[in-house]
Order: structure tokens, then sequence, then C-alpha cells
């Protein structure tokens, strides 16, 4: 048997029992963990709005939209209509809307994405929508519209020609307006479509671009607000104005470029559905950009 063992093993014994009678006369108060108060979401208090979805040109369709109590209603509504189909009225805003016995004061933005709203049907649309989401409310009976300030600019470029009454002193074609006046100067511009529907000459199954193309004889003018002395602005108000849908959202991405009387149309990247669309937007193309004086030919890449 080993001695040191046997003498060692009482000494770590006594060292253990002193240890444990350290602990119980030094015991360490314990620090109490903080207890967190539970998360209080709070929802947003909502108003529920009625606006007016314009279609089949006066035509509107009611649709209820769910806006903060905090924001200004017809703000709001303007921020749900579409401008475009990516973009809502509100974004085209100058300044903000001013309310004024009874009358919404819109300021619009000079921009080139107004193409279609100029046209009877786009007017229709454009008017009929705004004035009945807007005049549901009391405060609002009437809306006047003007661009960058500029009240005759509006009302010339929506073909109209005569402001309301409650602004025709700031209206009279006779007055001098500041520099608005040039810097919204509208421009009259003839354009031809077809009153045909596209699918019965292309529809993957038939696709008789030529006999499409006999059917572009509607003439038609409107307004744009591009300065159509400049023929590149010409070139892009025609092709803005004459086409819709996706060939319209495709050919509006485009640079042209214009020499020798020549408009040249760069290549156009494939999709599903590419050749349908083409079929019956490139001959729309040539027939308005062909109409131009001093275009003489169109060449695509």
């Amino acid at each position: 048997m080993n001695l040191t063992k046997i003498i060692l093993l009482p000494t770590v014994i006594v060292f253990v029992l002193l240890g444990v009678g350290c602990n119980k006369l030094t015991k360490v108060p314990q620090k109490k963990q903080a207890t967190s108060s539970p998360k209080v979401i709070e929802k947003t208090a909502t108003t529920t709005l009625t606006i007016y979805e314009s279609y089949d040109c006066e035509k509107t369709k009611a649709k209820t939209i769910d806006v903060p109590k905090t924001k200004a209603v017809a703000l709001a509504v303007l921020e749900a209509l579409k401008m475009t189909k990516e973009k809502s009225m509100a974004s085209y805003l100058n300044k903000p809307i001013l309310i004024k016995d009874g009358i919404a004061y819109l300021d619009w933005k000079k921009s080139n994405e107004y193409a279609n709203i100029s046209t009877s049907c786009g007017s229709a649309e454009f008017n009929s929508q705004i004035n009945k989401s807007l005049t549901q409310f009391p405060t609002i009976t009437k809306v006047i519209h003007s661009i960058e300030g500029d009240y005759q600019a509006f009302y010339d470029f929506m073909q109209v020609g005569v402001c309301p009454d409650e602004v025709k002193k700031y209206c009279s074609k006779n007055t001098q307006q500041n520099d608005n006046t040039k810097l919204n100067k509208v421009s009259k511009i003839t354009y031809f479509v077809s009153e045909e529907n596209t699918n019965k000459f292309c529809n993957g199954s038939d696709m008789d671009s030529s006999g499409y193309k006999n059917t572009i004889n509607i003439l038609k003018t409107t307004s744009t607000l591009r300065d159509t002395s400049i023929m590149g602005e010409l070139v892009k108000a025609t092709i803005e104005i004459s086409t819709t849908g996706m060939c319209n959202t495709i050919m509006k991405e485009l640079s042209y470029s214009i020499k020798d009387n020549t408009v040249t149309i760069p290549e156009i990247s494939g999709w599903a559905g590419k050749n349908i669309v083409m079929c019956s937007c490139k001959p729309l193309i040539e027939v308005n950009l062909l109409g131009i004086s001093g275009i003489d030919k169109i060449v695509w890449k």
C-alpha cells in the first residue's frame, strides 16, 4: 500500500470542507436580470376612399382604397389614379394641390409623357376620372388645371383653348404671362391610325403586316408639348402619339438617328411575342414617319 496517498487524503478532505465553509461565509449577491416589456405594435389608422378609374373614354368604374387617416384625401386620390401604367398622377404634380373656394387647382409638370391625354378619348378619360374622384368630396366642386403655372398651355394642349372663367384673366391669349408661355409652347400634330383590330392580321398564325398597313388610313390631330420645329422632337412626338400598348412602350425607349432624310431605328431585343407586336408596330411607325415632310426612308437595324 502507498502510505503517501493515505496521509494526503485527510488533508485534501479538510481543505475541501474549509472551502465549502468559506463559500457559505462569502456569499455574493446575484444580479437580477432586467425584464423587458413586451413590444406593442400599433396599427396605423386608415380611412377608406373611393376613386373612379376611366375606361372606354369617359366611362368610369369605382374602386375603394385604404389610406392613412393623416393623408390629405385629394393627394391620396391622385396617388391611386394612374397617368401611365407605371406612374401615378400625383408623381406629375408640379406643386401641392391648392383647394380654394371649392376649386381644386392642379398644376402639372411639363412632360412628354402626356401624349395620349390630348386625344379626344384620352382627354375624356383624363378629365372624367379626376373630376369624379375629386368632386365627391364636399370641399371640391370643380377642378382647374395648369402646366407649370400656365393655364393657357394646359387648355391649348387639351384642344379646348378657352380657360375656365375663374382663371380667364390669367389665361387670355392676349395676356403675356411671363416666360411660361414660351416654355409650354403647344404644337399641333397629325397622325394616322387603323380602326381594325391588330389580332385580325397579326396573331401568330396570320402575320399579314402588309394587310394591316393598308388599314392605317384614319387621320387624327392632337397636341404635344414637344418642340416639333426640331425634326428629332417631331419624330419622337409622332411615335409617342401614334402607337399604343407594347409598341408604344418599346419605341419610347429607343434612340433614333436622323440623317439624310432617313430615320434609323436601332435593333430591338427579342422577347416572347415580339414578332406579333412588331407585325403591326412596324407598319404603324412607317406610315406615320413617312408622312413627315423631310423623311423619305425608315431603316430598321
